[in-house]
């Protein structure tokens, strides 16, 4: 516990709590109905893995005899002083973690502490490494309020940061992009999932690389309702601007930073599911204001609308993933962006998790399948493999060379050693020679055998 104070700071979690502990354990009270409350927070503080938690019902009660108890009423203050308005860091992300340990209880999570597992070192950091671990995403998947306002204020928490630009790519019917989708925190198999448009995918916690789901995932309602709303909405991948997928009478557009527009002109956020449902009555009454009205489709068009601007601050653009489409045929594949080895993570024909010895064939088979040819985006790769093919070339060409060269040397000695007479100093030397020579002619063998055989761009 000593050394997590000194390196996280005085006003660490760690330290507030371990000050919090001795002050309680060695504090009185005047009253016996409050040494009992001491008593009883004092046992559950033990048996808690959310302390600061724990002590708020304990606080709200020692408050209602406080102007009876003295010795309580000093406590209190000690306590609200400790606690509130300490803006240090890693106390505060320690109290979200407090609220996530909530949260799973709520939910009957049979063991919080094995969801952060991944992360759980983090919480002793400084307060300077936890604001960079904030601002990196490390803390996302934490069930906690709190931490939207923290990121707030760190101004990390806005949609237009998770929503981040990114290269989008449009030539004639095609597109390149990064998907939009959710992180997701799969407990029952204690793995993180990627949830984008178009597939789901687990990234490996230690590589951060990804690959798509060969089995199945249980997605809780909330989520399942959001990833419908994200893949029937319209999207611009070239703005991040979301719209509704009907034929309203106005241009109604959910916009990266969160904010909702009609028309061009902001609009709150809390009046526009009253306009949505406004404008179908109308179009109830009157169904030629838009074309092909049905209702069910248009309260469903609505829904996923106020869903996405609900959820924006939950919006993210993997942008370690691509999208390459075809426009004209709705063809895709997904891939990592920064691959160091060809592979293809899922297509538009639900072929997954497929790799290639090479970007060369990688690209030829993403031209196949979305019937675009795509060459010019693997180019830098290309022109290496080439150059790598082109001296394993160039090294097979000297090794021939140099056999032939060998066999040469190896006759000449074979021709020598019909004249030279046995057991004679020259017959012994030419032994030698050709000994040394068919070692090397074994050598040159195995080389240009690996170059044949065991060469690999990747």
């Amino acid at each position: 516990m000593v050394q997590k104070i000194i390196l996280a700071g005085e006003k660490s979690y760690s330290a507030v709590v371990d000050e919090i502990f001795q002050k309680i354990q060695k504090a009185e009270a005047s009253t016996l109905l409050g040494s009992e409350l001491l008593k009883e927070v004092y046992a559950n503080l033990n048996e808690s893995i959310t302390p600061l938690l724990t002590l708020k019902p304990f606080i709200t009660g020692a408050e209602k005899i406080a102007g009876d108890d003295v010795k309580l009423s000093e406590l209190i203050g000690f306590l609200k002083k400790s606690i509130t308005g300490n803006a240090d860091l890693n106390f505060l992300i320690n109290l979200c973690k407090e609220e996530h340990y909530a949260e799973l209880g709520r939910m009957s999570h049979p063991s919080p502490k094995s969801t952060i597992k991944d992360i759980e070192d983090h919480f002793n950091d400084p307060g300077t490494v936890i604001e960079e671990g904030i601002r990196a995403g490390v803390f996302d998947n934490l069930k906690s309020k709190l931490l939207n306002k923290i990121k707030s204020d760190l101004q990390v928490a806005k949609p237009q940061v998770k929503l981040n630009e990114s290269e989008v790519l449009f030539s004639g019917n095609l597109v390149k992009y990064s998907p939009i989708g959710l992180r997701y925190e799969d407990i029952e198999k204690n793995r993180l999932v990627m949830l984008t448009e178009s597939g789901a995918f687990e990234m490996n916690r230690e590589t951060k690389s990804f690959s798509v789901l060969e089995d199945s995932i249980n997605i809780s309602a909330p989520y399942r309702f959001l990833m419908n709303a994200i893949n029937s909405a319209a999207y611009s991948p070239e703005t991040n601007i979301f719209s509704l997928n009907e034929n309203w009478d106005f241009d109604l557009q959910l916009r990266p930073d969160g904010k909702t527009f009609i028309n061009d002109k902001e609009i709150p956020n809390e009046k526009v599911g009253a306009l949505l449902l406004e404008s179908i009555r109308t179009y109830v009454t009157d169904s030629s204001k838009v074309v092909n009205f049905n209702k069910i489709n248009y309260l469903k068009d609505a829904d996923n609308f106020i869903a996405l601007m609900e959820n924006c601050e939950k919006l993210i653009r993997f942008d370690t993933l691509e999208v390459i489409k075809n426009l004209n045929e709705n063809s895709f594949v997904i891939i990592e962006k920064k691959m160091k080895t060809p592979k293809i993570l899922f297509t538009s024909k639900n072929d997954r998790n497929i790799s290639f010895d090479s970007f060369m064939n990688l690209s030829e088979s993403i031209s196949t399948l979305i019937s675009t040819n795509i060459s010019n985006m693997f180019l830098s790769q290309i022109e290496l493999e080439k150059l790598k093919i082109d001296e394993n070339n160039k090294t097979i060409s000297k090794l021939f060379e140099e056999q032939n060269q060998i066999n040469v040397n190896i006759q000449k000695v074979r021709n020598l050693k019909t004249i030279a007479e046995d057991d004679s100093p020259a017959m012994k030397n030419l032994n030698e020679q050709e000994k040394m020579l068919k070692l090397k002619l074994d050598e040159n063998l195995k080389s240009m055998n690996s170059c044949k055989n065991d060469f690999k761009l990747v």
